[in-house]
Formats: structure tokens, sequence, C-alpha cells
């Protein structure tokens, strides 16, 4: 070959060496499968952990220098978040066994035993004892120690950490949520108090963590959002006819149910100016024992306790409208023995199970859901 030719030879071997190398096709149809209120958190993990920390990370599961090394040089590259999880989870399908060892024993003083961690594992939620709720942070050196308190007159009834893992809020039955945000790496405070004239039931953060909506056995609902200054304001007032049984945001964080013994479930959504208010009302007859909404934000399921005992717990799918309505789908039932109702990660099909050994698999048609398969147990 003449000198011309091994020159474009090797000029096209290096294009396409780059191109493959570059590819990121099958890294985005992988973050496709996750559902749209989960893919926020390997973002936030990648940007929360600097080069070593993940490099740390990857050479568990692997003794490929080479691969690890790929990795990391791309971290720049705005798939690198999605990247380094795809060949996370490759690695970790791979492996035969896992070998597990005692890092860190936490006090626990009380009956109640509960504890999370935040999504970027840097953080860990316990109650050490019922009106308690402690925080723990993760060392350098992978030794855990207590980074704040949250302390109630009464028992916590529930305990959340935002997705980013930067706030905590805590729901008791002294009639309070407490949120408290990370001041430094060293410490968390309180940065707001949420007050019910009576026990609360919940407190729940939207999925970008700007939210909370509190529940309480007064029959309202409370949003409160984070301002740019950091201070958290009352944006809404949910009120039901008696105890609220949940609320929850949908993934995009644009809309809050919540559901009520008073027969009623509530749809509030946000507007231009920040402020929330009244979109539906889902009506059933007897109380509404929670709802969900779909992974695209456009579906919402509710279930109750039907007054009719031969129908059993009835359930009602709702969906968005273009103008912004809500309107109601299909309503169905599955026996008296209703246990959950679970939407697809890509919102077109819903699973229901009952204590009735099936499963129903519903799938959308023509604006309606239709029952697709039973599966029996």
């Amino acid at each position: 070959m003449q000198t011309r030719d091994i020159v474009c030879l090797t000029l096209t071997n290096s294009y396409i060496n780059n191109a493959l190398k570059n590819d990121a096709s099958l890294v985005r149809a992988w973050y496709r499968q996750i559902a749209s209120s989960h893919q926020a958190i390997p973002r936030t993990i990648g940007t929360a952990k600097d080069k070593d920390q993940l490099e740390d990370w990857l050479s568990r599961f692997t003794k490929d220098k080479a691969l690890v090394k790929s990795v990391m040089d791309r971290q720049a590259s705005f798939y690198c978040p999605a990247l380094f999880f795809s060949t996370l989870t490759q690695l970790m399908i791979e492996c035969k066994t896992f070998k597990f060892e005692t890092k860190a024993t936490l006090p626990n003083y009380g009956e109640i035993n509960s504890a999370t961690l935040s999504a970027d594992g840097h953080y860990l939620v316990s109650i050490c004892d019922r009106q308690t709720v402690k925080i723990y942070g993760r060392e350098t050196d992978g030794s855990w120690q207590a980074k704040g308190t949250i302390s109630h007159n009464g028992s916590v009834r529930s305990f959340m950490l935002s997705n980013d893992g930067h706030y905590v809020v805590t729901a008791s039955a002294d009639g309070k949520a407490r949120i408290y945000g990370k001041k430094d790496e060293r410490s968390w405070e309180e940065k707001a108090i949420i007050s019910h004239d009576n026990p609360l039931t919940s407190a729940t953060f939207s999925a970008d963590g700007r939210f909370v909506v509190t529940t309480s056995i007064n029959g309202k609902a409370k949003i409160y959002g984070r301002e740019d200054d950091g201070s958290w304001t009352e944006k809404a007032i949910i009120s039901h006819n008696t105890l609220v049984s949940s609320s929850t945001f949908s993934a995009d964080g644009r809309y809050v149910v919540s559901t009520s013994y008073d027969c009623k479930a509530k749809i509030y959504g946000k507007i231009h100016d920040g402020s929330w208010i009244k979109k539906a009302i889902i009506h059933h007859d007897d109380s509404v024992i929670s709802a969900t909404f779909s992974a695209d934000s456009r579906h919402m399921i509710t279930f109750s306790a039907d007054s009719n005992v031969n129908t059993g717990l009835k359930v009602k799918i709702c969906g968005l409208e273009d103008d912004g309505s809500w309107e109601e789908k299909t309503i169905f039932s599955h026996g008296d023995h209703f246990l959950s109702a679970t939407f697809s990660a890509d919102s077109c099909h819903m699973v229901t199970s009952g204590q009735d050994g099936r499963a129903i698999i519903y799938g959308q048609e023509d604006g309606s859901w239709k029952e697709k398969a039973t599966i029996s147990h």
C-alpha cells in the first residue's frame, strides 16, 4: 500500500473507533427503561460524587481497569451518569456472589425500627425511639457519624429523605412536621415547622424536593414550597370533611392528590404563578384508601372500600385531558380483598392484586382501560 492509502486507512479506523467509543445509543435505550420519576436519581448521584469516589465504586465490581478508565474518561459527557449506572448494573448482574460485611451498627433505643438511605448512599435516617429521628452521615473512612437529631413531643408517624439527599421531613402525632436541611458536611439544621391542629399521618416530598405535602387526621393536607432563599412557605390547604388517608405528588411535581374517609379524592395542580388550585374531585361510595399517579403523570388510580359488600373494593382510573381537566376513564372491582394497584413504567398498563389469588393486568384501549390478562395463584 502507498503511504497515502495507509494514512487514509489509519484516519478511517480512528474515526470508526471514536464513533463506537462515544456511541451512547445503548446507554440511552437502557436509561429510557427507568421510570421518569426515577431518572433524576442517577444524575443527582453522578454529580454528588467526585471522580475518585465513582471510580472506587465501579472498581468494587470489576478488575478490568481499562473498562473503569474508559467510563471515567467520559465523566464530562452528558450521558456519563447513565453510562456509569448501565455499566454498574451489567457488572452487578454478572456477579455470581456478593460478600457482605458490617460497616456500622447504629444505636436504637426504642420499639420502632425503621431506617432509610439517601439515594447517593451518603446519609441514613433512622427512628431511634418513638419521638426521635437521627440523621447519620458516612465519613471518608467508611464510618457513620450522627449529623442531626429531630425531636418531637409525640410518636413519629413517618419520615422521608428528599431525592437529592439534602432534606428530611418528619410527621408526628404531636401535630407537627419538621423539615431539616443539610447545613454543611458535619451538621443538619431545622428549616421549617408545619403545624396542624391534630396528629399527622404522613409527610411527603415531591420528586424534585421543592415541595412537601403533609396530611392530618383533622381533614387537612397542606402543601409547602421551598423559596429561592431556602425558606419554606405555605402554598395551599386541601380540606376534607374527615381524616386524610394519604397524599402524594405526581412524578412531574405538577399535581397532588389527597384521599379521605369522606369518600373523595381531590386533585390540586400547580399553576404558572406557583400557587395551587383545585383541578378535580373523584367521588367514591365509601372511604378512599389511597391514590397513585402513573409515571407520565397523566393517569391516576384511586381505590375505595365500596359500601356494596358484593362488589368489594372499587377502583377508578382517571386521565388528564388536553384542556387540563381530569376525567373518569374506567371503574372496576377486584373483590373485597384488594391489595394494590401499580402502573407500568411506560404508563400503558396497570396491574391489580388481591388476596383472592389473582393479579389482573389492564391496558389502554381507545381512551379507556380494558382487562388484558388474569394471573391466578
